[in-house]
């Protein structure tokens, strides 16, 4: 039998959830609470336009101040900022090392996530990482993971066994339709063992 391909997601999985963790520190800054701006995030449809790459990072920002009623630093720093909070998990390791059969799949923007995964050695062809942003569409809609398909096909042949990982149990659902084994990872420092078990 062969070797499956990896397929990851990225934040929580192999990187610190960064956006969290920046909208955790921006509410401590501007005298906010974590929620009220997680809300504004969420709920304002900016998160979407993010990682759809239907908004630029540099509006995103001001926009999100906007809706939060606040003042944010200017957006290279903001953007700066979401790069340094990527830290890697364990699991960017265990990516580092299976670099031969891995594919990233995240709900991203390219601009933040090549930089974080250069600084965590994880070397990727562009080609083998799918960003929302880059595509246009984010998990779980359907049509994120034939773009994956697709992308897996390329690179290791159209019957190549699939084990895709995230730690968002919604975007399982339709990888396990296609017939892919999935992973819910509720603990990065555990992902090798998930995946080899």
């Amino acid at each position: 039998m062969s070797t499956p391909v990896l397929v990851l997601d990225v934040g929580g999985v192999i990187l610190v959830d960064a956006m969290r963790e920046v909208l955790r520190e921006l509410a401590i800054e501007c005298g906010s609470n974590e929620h009220s701006l997680q809300t504004a995030y969420r709920g304002s449809g900016l998160r979407d336009s993010l990682w759809r790459g239907q908004i630029s990072t540099k509006e995103f920002w001001p926009a999100l101040a906007a809706h939060a009623d606040r003042r944010f630093p200017p957006a290279a720093e903001m953007d700066a900022r979401i790069v340094v909070a990527s830290m890697p998990l364990p699991g960017a390791a265990f990516a580092a090392q299976h670099l031969d059969r891995l594919l990233l799949a995240s709900n991203h923007r390219t601009e933040w996530l090549m930089p974080a995964l250069a600084a965590a050695s994880v070397n990727l062809d562009p080609d083998r990482i799918v960003c929302s942003s880059a595509i246009g569409v984010c998990k779980p809609d359907a049509s994120f993971y034939h773009e994956v398909s697709s992308r897996i096909a390329r690179h290791f042949g159209p019957d190549a066994r699939k084990v895709f990982a995230d730690d968002q149990e919604r975007n399982l659902t339709v990888p396990a339709d296609l017939g892919w084994k999935t992973i819910l990872v509720t603990s990065p420092e555990h992902l090798e063992e998930c995946l080899l078990s």
